[in-house]
């Protein structure tokens, strides 16, 4: 590790170097015609104009090596090489063999740390694009040891995978410019934890990558902290004790006549494709998603909600609401964490003439079916921006911002709708979820990122979806 850092920083002391060598030749041509300037012309008399040419590309991709990214190093070294050769032939002046020996400086240096530019070509690691092998390795971790409720969605095949090598783990992310969004937490083993997340932020940062996790729980927030990490609460998850669970007492009693009134409607009926492929159901499920997502306000949400996944659905368990006339007008797609002992409520579609109630009806049902089965706990995922504030921690501007739009950016995204729609449940405990980010803010960078990730229209997609509901209302 101490090796990798001084390597690191060598290299950054070539970037300073190629970024003044460029600023000194470029300012060189524009000298006055002064006793100094005699000098200049004789090293840049070659051609004035491929002198700032160059030094203006040096300029440029200055930024990118230090972004380490392959392709900047490969353009540096020509560069930097035919800057050298046009400085060569005036070696006996003073001026000239300082930019060269800066120039030879950097070569070198560049040349013996050209490991350190490898900012990975991310299609090769696209869940999508993985071996079969590598794919197994993946799921097994993340069936064994994603104690996040969120930790399935590794799989879907928008993540990264970054896989240790000092710890069995993956974490899933995805990159928006500098920026790697990494979704839930890392996952491996709870002792594994603080070195593989050591190995995964020694990567960000031979990189350059500024980092943030979306969604992380509460059980290693020490160990974020502990390697320098900051964080925000974002919101708060909630869960059920299934045990437990149950459509009796007072405050399930908006729960119990949504239920008991889809149950005149509608059927609830499990689809288990591993066990048998059937194309009507598939279909049926197919054009509800259709329906569904025509009458979104904004585009489809990614990352942090997974997809459908009936084209591989591996452990993903389906529940669908036919009615009378025996058509699907809604189905719940729910994804296993911490070892199948719980499952949580990822996909939630139905068409709009669904009988009222049917996704309430969905969720308890496939409640009730992990019940018998022994699983323990259930969850609905996270209401984003609910209830931020942190006993005992003073509100900073990161907090009163998050509370500013769960209070008054609803237009635009439903984030108290969500909080309420998820309430009404009775969860069993609301449990708090952060983000964990590189920076000591939140910057707008980060920002831009996390909200780009989610959605491929960005933050101009969720203003159109105000502007829409504005007018509508």
């Amino acid at each position: 590790m101490k090796k990798a850092s001084f390597e690191n920083a060598l290299a950054n002391t070539a970037i300073g170097v190629v970024f003044v060598v460029a600023l000194l030749v470029i300012a060189a041509t524009f000298l006055p015609s002064t006793r100094l300037h005699d000098y200049v012309l004789v090293y840049v008399e070659i051609n004035h104009w491929i002198q700032r040419l160059i030094s203006v590309g040096l300029l440029i991709i200055a930024w990118h090596l230090y972004m380490r990214k392959r392709f900047a190093w490969m353009v540096c070294i020509v560069l930097l090489s035919a800057s050298s050769v046009l400085h060569f032939v005036s070696l006996h002046h003073p001026i000239a063999i300082g930019i060269v020996v800066l120039e030879i400086y950097a070569l070198v240096i560049l040349l013996i740390c050209h490991g350190d530019f490898k900012r990975p070509l991310h299609r090769r690691f696209k869940v999508g694009n993985l071996s079969p092998e590598d794919k197994a390795r993946a799921r097994e971790i993340v069936i064994k040891h994603g104690q996040n409720a969120c930790s399935y969605l590794a799989l879907e095949d928008d993540k990264i995978l970054f896989f240790g090598k000092e710890a069995d783990g993956v974490v899933a992310y995805g990159v928006v410019g500098n920026v790697i969004t990494v979704c839930g937490d890392p996952i491996c083993a709870p002792e594994d934890f603080v070195r593989f997340l050591a190995e995964f932020k020694a990567f960000c940062n031979e990189c350059s990558y500024q980092c943030i996790f979306l969604g992380t729980s509460e059980a290693f927030i020490e160990q974020y902290t502990l390697l320098g990490y900051y964080h925000v609460k974002a919101g708060e998850e909630a869960r059920f004790h299934l045990v437990d669970y149950q459509l009796a007492g007072g405050k399930m009693q908006k729960m119990r006549t949504q239920v008991n009134h889809a149950n005149k409607e509608v059927t609830t009926l499990e689809y288990k494709p591993d066990e048998k492929r059937d194309e009507l159901i598939e279909k049926g499920i197919s054009d509800v998603s259709g329906a569904w997502l025509e009458g979104k306000k904004s585009g489809q949400l990614g990352f942090s909600v997974g997809g459908v996944g009936l084209d591989d659905p591996m452990d993903r368990r389906y529940f669908y609401a036919v009615d009378g006339e025996g058509k699907i007008v809604a189905f719940n797609v729910f994804l296993p964490y911490a070892n199948k002992t719980g499952y949580l409520a990822d996909v939630t579609r139905r068409v709009p003439h669904a009988p009222g109630g049917v996704t309430e009806k969905l969720i308890y049902d496939g409640f009730m079916a992990f019940k018998e089965e022994g699983v323990e706990w259930g969850s609905m995922g996270m209401a984003t921006f609910y209830n931020v504030h942190e006993d005992g921690v003073r509100d900073d501007m990161t907090v009163k911002l998050l509370e500013f739009i769960y209070e008054k950016c609803n237009r635009f995204y439903g984030f108290k709708d969500l909080h309420h729609a998820k309430e009404k449940y009775s969860p069993t405990v609301w449990a708090p979820g952060y983000f964990v980010f590189s920076t000591k803010i939140i910057t707008p960078e980060i920002a831009f990122a996390s909200v780009k990730i989610q959605n491929p229209g960005g933050i101009k997609d969720f203003l159109l979806s105000g502007v829409k509901a504005r007018f509508k209302t």
